[in-house]
């Protein structure tokens, strides 16, 4: 649900900010943005020290990534909780 909901605020996005399109592009040409938007798709490893050494910094807050339309997102802490909670 929480994934739909940010699908749909992201489609509108664009015409409301040009902004997150410029963040978007600058993102599709990061290695490391990349990097970690395979990683939440695929999945990350289990331990810390079988991921690239780049994607390091971004190890504690996986949890409150996600990705959506090519756009590398947090979580505010209030909606993972309620995520979590919906999903127990």
């Amino acid at each position: 649900m929480l994934v739909e909901e940010l699908e749909a605020s992201t489609s509108i996005i664009p015409s409301i900010d040009p902004m997150i399109e410029e963040i978007k592009e600058a993102q599709q040409l990061d290695a490391v943005c990349q990097e970690v938007q395979n990683l939440i798709i695929k999945g990350w490893p289990t331990y810390k020290t079988d991921a690239h050494a780049a994607v390091h910094p971004y190890w504690d807050v996986k949890g409150h990534l996600t990705q959506s339309k090519g756009l590398l997102l947090t979580l505010d802490e209030q909606a993972t909780s309620n995520y979590s909670t919906l999903n127990a």
